[in-house]
């Protein structure tokens, strides 16, 4: 109430020493700081000063009425934060992680062998290795399938050797949990394991015989 008072007081001189835009800009500030509703008044002192307050003057002098208009109240409740889209998928791919939904990983592939490729080793070794992504969160691991039967305990690791019969296998792997329950299944790889048989050899040993009589 002090401030609103010098403001008040000071809008005469004001007017006598500052420009009209200067009086304008100070009365609005003298308006807004009312409250809803208030009344503020003007009068002229012997003088010529002018008076702007909110207590009229004694009852000989003049005095002018000035009726504040209604001053809105803002709601300052504080609005609620609309997360980003980005932000929003990335909670989603945490709770399906947690409550281990395969839709928290976007791929589970082998990445060698190629698909329908042929590996030629007699000792029928071969060499697997998966791509996971995102990267296996702590509770899960990976495991190999050959033709839907386990060829290789389950492992952080996504590098694998097996030994593999001659002939056309189906290679699959697949994400499990820490009680063994499946997450997710990768398509399956076809392989080629080409590796010589002991009929092969003999055959081949009698071929060489044969040339050599």
């Amino acid at each position: 109430m002090l401030i609103l008072n010098r403001l008040l007081s000071n809008a005469g001189t004001l007017q006598r020493r500052s420009s009209p835009h200067m009086i304008l800009y100070t009365v609005f500030i003298v308006l807004c700081l009312q409250p809803a509703h208030a009344e503020v008044y003007k009068w002229v002192k012997p003088d010529g000063t002018v008076v702007y307050s909110d207590q009229p003057e004694d009852a000989d002098t003049p005095v002018t009425r000035i009726e504040s208009p209604s001053v809105p109240v803002l709601d300052m409740a504080p609005v609620p934060r609309q997360r980003s889209s980005r932000w929003r998928s990335q909670d989603s791919a945490a709770k399906s992680a947690e409550s281990g939904s395969s839709s928290f990983y976007q791929t589970l592939t082998i990445t060698s062998p190629a698909n329908d490729m042929a590996v030629r080793d007699n000792a029928g070794q071969l060499n697997v290795t998966v791509q996971v992504l995102p990267s296996l969160i702590a509770n899960h691991q990976v495991q190999l399938l050959n033709s839907g039967q386990v060829v290789s305990a389950p492992q952080k690791g996504l590098s694998f050797n097996i030994e593999l019969f001659r002939g056309t296998h189906s290679l699959t792997a697949q994400i499990v949990d820490d009680q063994g329950q499946i997450v997710m299944t990768g398509p399956a790889t076809v392989v080629h394991m080409q590796r010589y048989s002991a009929l092969q050899k003999r055959n081949s040993a009698a071929r060489a015989n044969a040339r050599v009589r």
